[in-house]
């Protein structure tokens, strides 16, 4: 994944934020030109665009930090999420659901980058993103 590459979208969101849930509906995913990100580490799966979906600007000040993302009809997806700090988070099934969740109980600022993914080669489709501070929003 190309971490230095600029995002479909970029959010601001400081700590209390409204509405929470900020969500962005028509997220496409995937695709003919998607990559393997298994290379990242264990529990990485899945196939996302080299470029990042997301980039998203954060001012917490230490608080939680809550990313999901629900495609359309259902499909199962995964995402990427690489912290300020140079880690990379991988998720996919969560809450039960076949939706990927990532979440940050201790969210350091600065800027997180997202990628969703096709959990199947050459899966693509689209959804909608959620960023939350709310322990009760999720999948």
């Amino acid at each position: 994944l190309v971490w230095t590459a600029d995002a479909e979208y970029i959010l601001a969101l400081s700590s209390g934020f409204t509405p929470d849930p900020d969500t962005t509906g028509f997220v496409f995913y995937g695709g003919s030109t998607a990559v393997d990100v298994s290379y990242l580490g264990s529990g990485c799966v899945g196939h996302a665009m080299p470029e990042p979906a997301f980039e998203v600007h954060w001012n917490g000040s230490g608080g939680r930090l809550r990313f999901f993302f629900e495609a359309d009809g259902g499909a199962d997806t995964t995402m990427v999420v690489r912290t300020p700090g140079g880690q990379w988070w991988c998720a996919d099934d969560s809450w039960g659901t076949v939706h990927p969740t990532i979440e940050f109980g201790s969210a350091a600022d600065g800027t997180y980058r997202v990628w969703i993914g096709a959990f199947a080669s050459g899966g693509a489709g689209s959804g909608t993103f959620s960023v939350t501070e709310l322990s009760g929003v999720h999948p």
